[in-house]
């Protein structure tokens, strides 16, 4: 019952991994191909100033500044966040698509870099248990 239920988790996840795989890759078709979106995408790309206007905040928070820093359309942190989550889809997509084809990878690759994709996704899910090891509830 286990083996047929290991499976069935593993078929679901294989499908929502697949399903994920579509939505990102229009959004990077439509941010890069589109004016519209690509001027979004000029915005969104990090420069000196969001270091500036981060460590401004970090002045503020700290009472050390009277003014906090000024307002853009995208600040430092939801910059951040963004190119977190784009980094983020693409090494669960690129990891994803060597745990299916583990023997192309394997013998494409050295074993090193199939050793980095297991280090890989171990500090994923580590980093997805961090913070229940302080008992911080995100839910």
């Amino acid at each position: 019952m286990l083996e047929s239920g290991g499976y069935i988790c593993g078929m679901i996840h294989r499908i929502a991994g697949w399903a994920f795989i579509i939505p990102f890759g229009i959004h990077l078709a439509v941010l890069f191909c589109t004016p519209c979106w690509h001027g979004h995408l000029k915005e969104l790309w990090l420069r000196f100033y969001d270091v500036r206007d981060g460590s401004g905040q970090l002045l503020y928070n700290l009472g050390l500044s009277q003014t906090p820093p000024p307002h853009c359309r995208f600040n430092y942190a939801e910059k951040a966040e963004y190119w977190a989550l784009v980094w983020g889809s693409f090494v669960m997509i690129v990891t994803g698509a060597m745990l299916i084809f583990t023997e192309t990878v394997l013998r494409m690759w050295p074993k090193v870099w199939h050793a980095s994709r297991r280090l890989s996704i171990t500090t994923k899910r580590c980093w997805r248990r961090w913070p229940s090891l302080f008992g911080i509830s995100t839910g």
